[in-house]
C-alpha cells in the first residue's frame, strides 16, 4: 500500500473562502480649543495616537489657526480618559493646505489599530520641544468611535437537562389541543413526558406518536403568552438574530416547524399579528427531504400567498441525516433567512402585494412543534396501514441574539458559523480541523502557519484560537476565517466553547457541540456536488477516476484516536514498519464503508503520514451505478457516520 504525504498544504489551499473586507474603525476627533501659546512657527512636529480608521480635525492655536504638518517617526504621548499610550509613531505625513487668520485647517490621516477603544474625554498630549517653545499642551476634544456590529446572546435554551426531564418552564409553555387551530392538523399537542422531553444528551426531542388506536399525539412549545398556552413565562422579542440546532423527522404528513408569531395574536388575531417561519419542511411533499422553507404571513399575504422562498441543501445533505442551523436576521423593515449560515430569502415592505401591511415592526415570540398533516392538509395524511414510527425533531439549542456595538478591534464570531474545515458541514471532534467565521478575526490572510520544526503555531499575528481554554493549532488565518484543529484533549460534550483573541482582545464565546471522539468526513476536490478528493496511483495530486478494484486514497477529518495518541499541531510521522500506530483504534475494520449501498473494503484508515488530517484507503467495490458523476459514499466509525461523495465510475 502507498502511503501519501504531502497533501495536507494542498488541501488546505482548496479551503480557502471568498474573503469580504472587513469595514475599518473610523474616529473623529474635533478640537475644540487650545491653550494659549506663543504662537508658533509655520511647522509643528508631532503625532496622534494611533487607532484603527482615519482622523479628522481642526487646529485653533492661541485664536488663530496654521498649516501644520504631522512629522514622520514623531513620538507622542496620549490619554483618553483613564487610557495613556506613550512612544506612538504615525508613519506618514499629512499637511493642510493653506488658512488664513480666525479659520480652521482639517487633518486627515489613515492611522492604524493599538487595539484600545476610545471615549469621550479630554486630550492631553505631549510632544518633543522645538523651536524653544513649550513642549506641552491640552486640548478638550470630541471622540467619536465608529464601532461594527456584533451579536450578544440574550436569551438561550441549550436543553442540558437531565435525561426524561421536560423543558424548562421559565422559558418554554406547552400549546395544548388538538386540530392545529384552524391547520386542520391529526395530533393532539400534550405535556406529556412520552411527546417531548430532555434526553440527557444536550438535545429536547418533541416526539410525534401514533397510538394503537390511530390518534396521533406531540407537542408544541412557544415562549408567548396566547390563550391556548400554559402561561408559565412570557418571552418576547423584537428585532435580532433567531436561531437552533435543529436535526428534523421526515415522512408523508411529518410537518415540524421553528417559527415566531406576533406578540399581539391575542387581540388582532391571525394573520395580523404576523408569523415568520424560519423552519418548516413538509415531508415528502415536493420531496423536502433536503429542503427547507422560509416565510413571512401577514395581512394580505399569508397561507399559500405568504412572502416564501425555499433552499436546497448543498452535496446531497439532508434535514434528517445530520443537524442544521435555522436562522433569521431580524431588523426594522427587513427579515433576512438562513440555513447554515447561507442567506437564501429576504423580506422587506417592498416584497408584500401593495397596499398590505408591513406587521413586522413588533414583538414576536418562538414557537417549536411536529405536526402531523390530516387529510385536507396540502402535505398529505401518513398512510394508516403503514408502520408510523415515532417521529423525533430534536433540538440542539434554541437562541436569541441582539446587536450590539463593539469596538471595532474586537474580533467577532458568527453566530453558528463554528463549523467541519473539511466539508465546511456537520459536526467536528477532538483532532479535527475545523473552520470559524466571522469579522475582524485578524489584521491580514496566513497561509504559512507552521513554525521551523513544520509544527502547526498556536498564535499568529496575535491571534489565538481556544477551544474550551486550550489553545488551539491555527491551520489558517484571515480577517473573515480561521481553520484550526481541535485539540486532542478537548473532551467531548454539549458545550464547547470557542473563542478567538486578538491582541488580548477576544471575541465573546461561541457553544459548540461535540457529540462524539469520531466525527468522519472527507476533504473535497469538487465545491459544487461536494465530491470527496480521491487520489490514487497516477493520480496522485489530482481527482482520479473511479474503476472498481482499484484502491484510493480518500483525504479525511475526524476519524478518531489513533492507537498510538496524535499531539496538537504536530503532524505524524511514519518512519517505516508496521502502520498499526497510526491507524484508529480496531485499525480498518472500524472503519465501515459503503458507496451506493455496496460494502466497501478498507485498507488503511487512520493518520496521514507527515500530516495532521486523516487518511483511509479502500478498494473501489464493483456493482457501483450512478447516472450523476458522484456515488453517495457512508462511513462509520467508532459509531460516527459521515456521509459524502466520491466519484462514481464511467457509463
Amino acid at each position: 500500500m502507498r502511503m501519501r504525504t504531502d497533501l495536507t498544504r494542498a488541501a488546505s489551499k482548496r479551503l480557502v473562502k471568498i474573503l469580504v473586507c472587513v469595514s475599518p474603525l473610523v474616529l473623529v476627533v474635533v478640537p475644540m480649543s487650545a491653550p494659549a501659546q506663543v504662537p508658533p512657527p509655520s511647522t509643528i512636529p508631532g503625532t496622534i495616537k494611533e487607532v484603527e480608521g482615519s482622523f479628522s480635525g481642526t487646529w485653533t492655536w492661541n485664536g488663530q489657526s496654521y498649516n501644520a504638518i504631522w512629522s514622520d517617526g514623531a513620538i507622542a504621548v496620549l490619554t483618553v480618559g483613564s487610557f495613556t499610550a506613550t512612544s506612538v509613531v504615525i508613519n506618514r505625513t499629512d499637511t493642510s493646505a493653506s488658512v488664513s487668520a480666525g479659520m480652521t485647517a482639517v487633518y486627515t490621516g489613515q492611522i492604524s489599530s493599538q487595539g484600545n477603544s476610545i471615549v469621550n474625554g479630554e486630550v492631553t498630549w505631549t510632544w518633543p520641544g522645538h523651536y524653544g517653545y513649550p513642549a506641552t499642551g491640552t486640548w478638550t476634544a470630541s471622540w467619536v468611535l465608529v464601532t461594527q456590529t456584533a451579536w450578544q446572546l440574550v436569551w438561550s435554551d441549550e436543553f442540558n437537562g437531565t435525561a426524561g426531564s421536560p423543558p424548562d418552564p421559565t422559558k418554554w409553555n406547552y400549546d395544548l389541543g388538538g386540530g392545529g387551530w384552524g391547520n386542520g392538523e391529526a395530533e393532539t399537542y400534550t405535556n406529556s413526558p412520552n411527546n417531548v422531553f430532555q434526553d440527557g444528551q444536550g438535545n429536547l426531542v418533541i416526539q410525534a406518536i401514533r397510538d394503537p388506536s390511530g390518534n396521533f399525539t406531540s407537542a408544541r412549545l412557544q415562549t408567548g403568552a396566547p390563550g391556548a398556552s400554559t402561561q408559565t413565562t412570557d418571552l418576547s422579542r423584537q428585532y435580532g438574530l433567531v436561531e437552533a440546532r435543529l436535526k428534523l423527522p421526515f415522512g408523508l404528513g411529518v410537518w415540524p416547524a421553528f417559527w415566531m408569531l406576533g406578540e399581539d395574536i391575542g387581540t388582532v388575531s391571525w394573520p395580523q399579528c404576523g408569523e415568520i417561519d424560519i423552519m418548516e419542511n413538509f415531508g415528502t411533499y415536493n420531496n423536502n427531504a433536503s429542503v427547507n422553507n422560509g416565510t413571512a404571513h401577514g395581512p394580505g399575504y399569508s397561507g399559500a400567498n405568504g412572502i416564501t422562498a425555499a433552499i436546497t441543501l448543498p452535496f446531497g445533505e439532508t434535514v434528517y441525516d445530520d443537524y442544521h442551523i435555522y436562522a433569521m436576521e431580524w431588523s426594522q423593515n427587513s427579515i433576512q433567512f438562513f440555513v447554515d449560515g447561507v442567506e437564501y430569502h429576504t423580506v422587506t415592505p417592498a416584497s408584500i402585494p401593495a397596499g398590505d401591511q408591513w406587521v413586522f415592526n413588533a414583538p414576536f415570540f418562538i414557537l417549536l412543534n411536529l405536526a402531523i398533516g390530516g387529510p385536507t392538509t396540502f402535505l398529505g395524511t401518513p398512510d394508516p396501514n403503514a408502520p408510523f414510527p415515532n417521529q423525533d425533531l430534536v433540538a440542539d439549542y434554541v437562541r436569541v441574539y441582539q446587536a450590539v456595538a463593539a469596538p471595532a478591534e474586537t474580533p467577532v464570531i458568527t453566530p453558528g458559523r463554528v463549523v467541519n474545515a473539511a466539508s465546511y458541514l456537520g459536526t467536528v471532534a477532538p483532532g479535527s480541523l475545523a473552520a470559524l467565521y466571522g469579522t475582524n478575526l485578524a489584521d491580514n490572510t496566513y497561509l504559512d502557519v507552521t513554525d521551523a520544526n513544520g509544527d502547526f503555531v498556536k498564535t499568529l499575528a496575535g491571534v489565538t484560537v481556544t477551544v474550551d481554554g486550550v489553545p488551539a493549532p491555527l491551520v489558517y488565518v484571515s480577517p473573515t476565517q480561521i481553520n484550526f484543529q481541535i485539540p486532542w484533549e478537548t473532551v467531548p460534550g454539549a458545550a464547547v466553547n470557542v473563542q478567538v483573541t486578538r491582541n488580548t482582545m477576544a471575541s465573546a464565546v461561541e457553544t459548540i457541540t461535540i457529540a462524539a471522539s469520531a466525527s468522519p468526513s472527507m476533504f473535497l476536490e469538487d465545491f459544487t456536488n461536494g465530491i470527496a478528493w480521491m487520489t490514487g496511483a497516477g493520480c496522485e495530486a489530482s481527482e482520479c477516476s473511479a474503476q472498481a478494484g482499484t484502491v484510493y486514497q480518500l483525504w479525511a477529518n475526524g476519524l478518531g484516536p489513533k492507537n498510538v495518541p496524535e499531539q496538537d499541531g504536530v503532524p505524524v510521522v511514519f518512519t517505516g514498519g508496521s502502520l498499526d500506530p497510526l491507524q484508529v483504534a480496531g485499525g480498518p475494520t472500524s472503519c465501515q464503508l459503503t458507496v451506493e449501498g455496496e460494502p466497501t473494503a478498507v485498507v488503511y484508515c487512520g493518520a496521514a503520514p507527515g500530516e495532521i488530517i486523516d487518511q483511509l484507503n479502500f478498494m473501489y467495490p464493483a456493482g457501483v451505478s450512478s447516472s450523476a458523476p458522484y456515488a453517495e459514499a457512508v462511513l462509520t466509525v467508532g459509531g460516527a457516520t459521515g456521509r459524502f461523495r466520491v466519484p462514481a465510475p464511467a457509463q
